[in-house]
């Protein structure tokens, strides 16, 4: 079984690589990245996604943040891809904080995505007081990668999210950072309902928390990879 990776607001996949760099090398990792393109919808990404996983074989996918959506449409859309499980972090099927989305669809957020956030915005929002230089340098690099055009079209896509009535009947894993400012925990219940089968497993941590604490949640990925892997595997 592969772990296929689909990466938050950023689409770089960047974020990822201390996580990658505990997994077991049993998972073969495979980071879908998505293109630098404003033009592009919920349903467009999990087309890309689905691209990448269509080589065949059986996968356990990631969903971080943004892409909750995209891999809850992916599944919908995709119906014979061979997909195990799937393992959602600080991640939503509904809009989180709705009402604050709706403002910011309204508000500068090239603008504000295009100036140097300052480090205590960035400590305080995503990755927590106890994050270290190289962490806040991996986010400000993937955050300026994407660019403030993609940033915010993706930030008001979010905005614009349409409930998903999709049921899912794979095993579901949701990983819960205790701490996260931005998805609230409401959210992850709204996801749960949508799913026959779905462990949440709270861990201490900010929204970023797959950065910040990357060997804990490798260890909760790949235990959760061991018990829905057929023993014939």
């Amino acid at each position: 079984m592969r772990l296929a990776l689909l990466p938050g607001l950023d689409g770089t996949g960047i974020l990822f690589d201390p996580l990658v760099d505990r997994l077991s090398a049993d998972l073969d990792p495979l980071i879908v990245r998505y293109p630098r393109s404003c033009e592009q919808s919920i349903t467009g990404y999990a087309a890309l996604a689905g691209d990448a996983l269509s080589d065949g074989g059986r996968w356990l996918l990631l969903a971080e943040s943004f892409s909750g959506p995209v891999a809850l449409r992916l599944l919908a859309d995709r119906p014979g891809l061979d997909v195990a499980g799937i393992v959602f972090s600080a991640s939503f099927s509904t809009p989180p904080r709705h009402r604050l989305l709706s403002l910011l669809k309204h508000a500068p957020l090239r603008t504000a995505f295009g100036m140097h956030l300052p480090t205590w915005l960035l400590r305080a929002l995503c990755v927590g007081s106890e994050a270290g230089d190289a962490t806040i340098a991996s986010l400000r690099k993937a955050l300026s990668e994407a660019g403030p055009d993609i940033l915010a079209a993706r930030l008001r896509m979010l905005a614009d999210l349409p409930a998903s009535a999709v049921r899912i009947s794979i095993p579901g894993l949701y990983i819960r950072p205790r701490s996260d400012r931005l998805v609230p925990p409401s959210t992850v219940h709204q996801l749960e309902r949508q799913f026959r089968q779905m462990e949440i497993c709270e861990v201490a941590g900010p929204h970023f928390v797959l950065q910040t604490d990357p060997e804990c949640c490798a260890r909760i990925i790949e235990s959760f990879a061991a018990s829905i892997m057929p023993s014939s595997e």
